[in-house]
């Protein structure tokens, strides 16, 4: 044993613990995590009285724990008041802070500090920077928003250059004249933290405290690894491993102290100067990458893992960008350009007003509710995927749409009171949607629209769009125009380069993104699934928990038959889909812990991390793993073979000519005021079978129905006798597809629930129920057609593991092609949005 150190000499351990829920999780997820990992981990903490650390809770949760835990605040207070604890500030919903406009980076920390402080009665000094993703220009932005100090991961400081053995205490980071304290988290300790034995962390501590005497070390993660991630709860403390942790802690006190980031930062001088680059924990960055650059690297890794090199792998080998999540990822791309849409269009009213929204100003009423709904869209969890990241859940998805929609309904009220009401028919304007930075729009009025205005990235015109009318824009960053259409009741995306579909279709009234769907794609851990899958079926021929195969094959009765295809069921009958939930709680038909998590469990020394085990949520997963050729959206148009079935289409086989991706032509957009008709056509050519064949597409919407969408299809250059049929093809996004009250109808039969592979011929309508969002959806066809419904399920991975989520329902309209003697047909389609008022 070492000599005890002086007291000047002790190392000093930043206990930093993050606390997050995003913004649209379950309030039962939400309260499990609260009484699995918050409340446990500060009864804890209040026990050993010498112990410090800083905390922080991020806006969302914090406004969850004041409405539904006070009482947890209230300690928290307490444990300030005291000095134990410090209070960290950031922005208020957890935003990327690259994936969000300045102004609103600022506005959103300076909002949160001034919350923290009217909560805590704390001065707010350092903050939690959001998935420690970093852009050097963020130096200035948290310096102008009054942050002092931040904690970054150990990995920034490699990338740049700085030795391991000097990543201590903390550094100043300089850009343009501003200054901010930048601490290093410490990897290692993210990995020893919780998940090996207590005496392993301490003797990783005491060789620092050898080595570099009075040195600080900084441990800063989640504290849902404290209890809720996968079997952590009944280590941390059902095993006291965080009791026999805190108590060490005590017991080591003559060599080692445990302190606040404002301790270190009042007490010692920055250890140097560093410019970090642009750059995110080790695994983020990796995460970003292709998936085929993913397994290359790790193939790297491996290969130099026994090489003198090793050591320096984290300085020599870099991921990608955050933002490379929106090349990844188009679902990605389109919340993120629907976000700037709104954000711009709330800086145009702010600046109306001579309010500079970077310091957080109080607003009028309607403003600030815009505000308000838009700071809660930006929420990062939605925006990217990883082992963590919530971009394959829909439900987290939608509450982005959610707000977007909100905020939009309150600034159409703001500037409805500042121009008032002329005309009673007249919904206000949708804003000024031509002053986002990268898009310059142009409003379509005639067949032949005005040559567009150049916008510089701000408003020229608050009400160049009415809410019935229609303007076209590059909307989504990729260098060619959409169109947005909009009525009072919906608000439409129309994507004319591919495949004319749709790609956003909101319901106001429920403030509902019925198109935010998610496509099926390669991921990097696809593999890994195949393997244990395949391992699982070798191993676990005979189950060894009889009652849990039970409850599996009552989940899914098709397991028993190993020969299904990816779930199949024949036509017209209900497919069965085990129950999926979200993100912390995801209830499971049957979990197959991987190798590490078995070794560590049998060692009884730790429990693996979510980083190292493979869990399986079901042991079928690997059939699932079928990738889309084109976007499962809207008005996805097809030419299919006459055997083609509903599950053909699912797994995107037996299709003609490419229409479903081809590039659409505009070849006009009309308003007619005094009719109150929108219309756009659109028109496509190219090889089917043997011919040559063109679809001309016509959308038509209409003042006086303004929840109602109409298409009008017309097919010519058919051969007299086509060998091949004619589909569109529509996505319904992330409704709870296994509950009862959620279901396909078609004349008052209930088809079955929105997992339900069916098929229905010579039928004119059907319908998509959701009674509990208050939803019905009308799709109706003339003439009569074949309907087929079917789901689209991803296989993801989260924190908790391996699973299987349906993201979207799709209804197929599917006619015969009979063409008249100039070799034409004509198809009718239409959807109705029925919608009761949304909260």
């Amino acid at each position: 044993m070492s000599r005890p150190a002086r007291n000047g000499n002790r190392l000093k351990l930043a206990l930093v613990i993050h606390n997050h829920q995003p913004i649209g999780n379950f309030d039962f997820v939400v309260r499990q995590a609260c009484e699995d990992s918050y409340r446990p981990f500060l009864d804890l903490f209040e026990r050993h009285a010498p112990l410090r650390m800083s905390l922080h809770i991020s806006g969302s949760l914090l406004e969850w724990l004041l409405a539904h835990a006070a009482d947890y605040v209230d300690r928290v207070r307490r444990l300030i008041d005291s000095g134990r604890i410090e209070v960290l500030g950031g922005p208020q919903y957890e935003p990327i802070l690259a994936g969000i406009p300045r102004r609103d980076r600022i506005g959103q920390i300076r909002r949160y500090t001034r919350r923290l402080a009217d909560v805590f009665g704390t001065r707010i000094r350092g903050m939690w920077t959001p998935e420690r993703v970093w852009e050097p220009c963020f130096t200035g932005d948290l310096a102008q928003a009054g942050i002092e100090y931040t904690i970054l991961d150990d990995h920034h400081f490699l990338s740049t250059g700085v030795p391991a053995e000097e990543l201590f205490g903390h550094f100043l980071t300089e850009d343009q004249g501003h200054t901010l304290r930048v601490f290093p988290g410490n990897e290692r300790l993210r990995y020893l933290i919780p998940f090996r034995s207590v005496g392993r962390t301490i003797r990783f501590l005491r060789r620092i405290a050898r080595r570099h005497p009075g040195a600080t070390v900084v441990f800063g993660d989640d504290g849902e690894k404290f209890g809720t991630w996968p079997g952590t709860k009944q280590h941390v403390y059902q095993r006291g491993w965080l009791r026999r942790f805190f108590r060490a802690l005590q017991d080591n006190a003559d060599w080692l102290q445990t302190v606040r980031l404002c301790d270190v930062v009042d007490t010692e001088p920055p250890a140097g100067r560093v410019q970090l680059p642009e750059c995110s924990y080790r695994e983020m960055t990796e995460w970003a990458l292709p998936p085929e650059l993913q397994l290359e690297q790790k193939r790297l890794a491996a290969a130099l893992r026994d090489s003198p090199l090793a050591g320096r792998l984290p300085q020599l080998l870099r991921g990608a960008s955050w933002r490379n999540f929106r090349r990844r990822y188009d679902e990605a791309n389109e919340m993120y350009c629907r976000m700037m849409l709104v954000s711009q269009r709330l800086h145009a009213a702010a600046r109306g007003l001579q309010v500079d929204l970077r310091q957080a100003p109080p607003l009028p009423d309607e403003l600030d509710a815009a505000r308000d709904h838009l700071y809660q869209a930006q929420c990062n969890c939605p925006y990217w995927h990883g082992a963590f990241g919530g971009l394959y859940l829909p439900f987290l998805r939608s509450a982005v749409y959610h707000h977007l929609i909100r905020a939009e309904e309150c600034l159409d009220r703001w500037y409805r009171g500042l121009r008032g009401q002329a005309d009673r028919c007249s919904v206000p304007p949708c804003g000024d949607l031509s002053a986002v930075e990268h898009s310059p729009a142009r409003r379509s009025a005639t067949s032949r629209p005005a040559a567009p205005e150049t916008v510089a990235g701000a408003a020229a015109d608050t009400a160049s769009l009415p809410s019935f009318g229609a303007v076209q824009g590059d909307f989504d960053a990729d260098g060619r125009e959409e169109i947005r259409l909009r009525t009072p009741a919906l608000d439409l995306f129309l994507v004319p380069h591919r495949g004319g579909q749709l790609t956003e279709l909101d319901l106001i009234p429920l403030a509902y993104n019925v198109l935010a769907t998610m496509d099926r794609r390669p991921e990097a851990y696809h593999e890994e699934v195949r393997m244990a899958c395949r391992r699982l079926r070798r191993e676990e021929a005979v189950p060894r928990n009889p009652k849990a195969a039970e409850r599996a094959t009552e989940a899914n009765p098709q397991r028993a038959d190993a020969r299904h295809d990816d779930g199949d069921a024949q036509a017209g009958r209900e497919s069965a889909l085990p129950r999926t939930t979200g993100r912390a709680g995801v209830s499971a038909s049957s979990e197959a812990p991987g190798a590490a998590e078995r070794s560590a469990s049998r060692s009884g020394a730790g429990v693996a991390s979510i980083h190292e085990a493979v869990r399986l949520k079901r042991p079928d997963l690997d059939r699932w793993l079928v990738y889309d050729r084109w976007r499962r959206k809207g008005l996805v148009d097809h030419f299919l073979t006459p055997d083609a079935t509903a599950r053909d289409l699912q797994r995107g086989r037996r299709t003609l000519g490419g229409f479903a991706t081809a590039p659409y032509r505009v070849l006009a957009v009309t308003e007619d005021a005094r009719r109150g008709v929108l219309r756009v056509r659109l028109r496509a050519a190219g090889p089917v079978a043997d011919a040559m064949v063109g679809v001309t597409k016509r959308l038509e919407l209409r003042i006086d129905r303004p929840e109602r969408i109409d298409v009008t299809y017309t097919l010519d250059g058919l051969p007299a006798e086509p060998e091949f049929a004619f589909a569109v093809e529509f996505h319904i996004a992330g409704l709870a597809a296994d509950a009862d009250d959620r279901y396909f109808l078609c004349r008052d039969r209930k088809l079955g629930r929105l997992h339900a592979v069916t098929s229905t011929s010579d039928e004119r309508s059907l319908s998509v129920v959701d009674e509990w969002l208050g939803l019905r959806l009308n799709f109706v066809a003339r003439p009569a057609c074949t309907w087929w419904t079917f789901p689209i399920c991803t296989v993801n991975g989260s924190e908790s593991g391996y699973e299987l989520v349906q993201q979207s329902a799709a209804v197929v309209a599917r006619w015969p092609l009979q063409p008249d003697g100039r070799g034409r047909c004509r198809f009718h389609w239409s959807l109705r949005c029925d919608a009761e008022r949304g909260t």
